[in-house]
């Protein structure tokens, strides 16, 4: 490996294209934001009163009731950084004749399920215990209304839900699983990876306008098939390609990503799928621009890497977490259900959110970082099966 090329830290494992330092610390960067925004949205919504609510607002309350309105970009920062480390990949190792699928999906799995079947198993023990004996408000059943928590947590939490969002078909037999909300995204996420691979190399075999054409084409078919989120995946892959350093693009791609989430939330756009494609591309256009940049000496400074190497068991787990402190502080302490935004309930919120990161961090301490350690493992029982077969 040359000294500039280092391997992005949620990669792994993995059919993942090769960046720079530079990059590698931008995108670890906005892997953790884009996790704490997705947190700050849904702790906000079960920790505060509503907007329509708030007794004193003021310039705070505002950026906070502002801000934790963007989970849904922070879901899309995620899909953007998949695509181009997992499709960019694979349009790397395809180019170069040394993909190989039995890789790819040990590598895929091994990611996934390493956080995905213990984060299942302890999803349902807090929801089970939750449920039985910390309910008084009623937070596990729609006992008051959290937008994080669509669905009486007693519907979504038997065998079959279990099932179905173990084989990644959320949202297609059942709902996400138990208060596991943001598990919605997961299955577009590994479908994503199993389609990736096909589809990018018909389109090198293609080539020229030819790709071009039944590129737009299939995105159109997804799109007319409600896969509009498969689209924006894919769309993080142009990362990959646009090694073009432009200030008007740099000034384009940041102006997108901060325009667009501000006119949503205030109701000047919707939050439609062109809007959604217009805020990945201008990302996209942030980040292929921003690799250029010479950031100074304090940026070297922040955990960026730290803060991104647990930010999936934080996704996957902090709804759970969430639910399960404030159900404990409302059972043992007699806490309100929601709480005014006001300088002294910020610093117990601070602490709130804090709780379900530091769990999480635990979480991933015993799953998540042995990611390679049980990729090793599958690799080398798979590799032992065509010996067996043959004695």
């Amino acid at each position: 490996m040359k000294r500039d090329a280092w391997p992005f830290s949620d990669a792994v494992t993995g059919c993942h294209v090769t960046v720079d330092e530079n990059l590698s610390s931008l995108l670890d960067f906005f892997r953790w934001l884009s996790a704490f925004v997705v947190l700050l949205a849904h702790s906000r919504a079960i920790f505060f009163v509503p907007w329509g609510e708030v007794e004193a607002p003021g310039v705070v309350p505002l950026v906070l009731y502002t801000v934790s309105g963007w989970g849904d970009y922070g879901v899309l920062v995620f899909f953007a950084i998949s695509g181009y480390l997992i499709g960019g990949g694979s349009l790397e190792k395809l180019r170069a004749g040394r993909f190989d699928f039995v890789n790819y999906l040990i590598d895929r799995f091994s990611r996934i399920y390493i956080v995905l079947l213990p984060a299942l198993l302890l999803i349902w023990a807090l929801d089970a215990g939750g449920m039985h004996w910390l309910n008084a408000s009623g937070i596990y059943t729609k006992g008051y209304p959290i937008g994080a928590l669509p669905h009486d947590t007693r519907d979504v939490t038997g065998v079959a839900a279990f099932t179905s969002n173990l084989l990644m078909l959320q949202n297609v037999v059942t709902p996400p699983f138990g208060t596991a909300q943001p598990l919605w995204s997961l299955n577009w996420e590994w479908w994503s990876y199993m389609v990736s691979p096909f589809l990018i190399g018909a389109l090198l075999r293609l080539g020229g306008i030819a790709a071009m054409v039944t590129a737009a084409l299939v995105g159109a078919a997804m799109v007319a098939a409600d896969l509009g989120y498969m689209l924006l995946w894919h769309l993080g892959i142009l990362l990959a390609m646009l090694k073009v350093s432009s200030r008007a693009m740099l000034i384009a791609g940041a102006s997108l990503c901060i325009a667009l989430p501000l006119c949503t939330r205030s109701g000047l756009l919707p939050a439609s799928l062109p809007v959604q494609a217009m805020f990945l591309l201008g990302f996209v256009m942030l980040v292929a621009q921003l690799r250029y940049c010479q950031f100074p000496r304090w940026w070297s400074l922040l955990p960026n890497k730290w803060l991104a190497s647990f930010s999936y068991s934080l996704y996957v787990l902090h709804t759970t977490l969430l639910v399960f402190v404030m159900a404990c502080l409302q059972s043992f302490a007699a806490f309100p259900r929601q709480l005014q935004p006001t300088t002294g309930n910020y610093v117990l919120y601070a602490g709130f959110c804090l709780s379900a990161g530091a769990l999480s961090y635990l979480f991933a301490s015993l799953t998540e970082y042995n990611t390679r350690s049980f990729r090793r493992w599958l690799l080398q029982r798979i590799r032992r099966l065509p010996r067996r077969g043959m004695e």
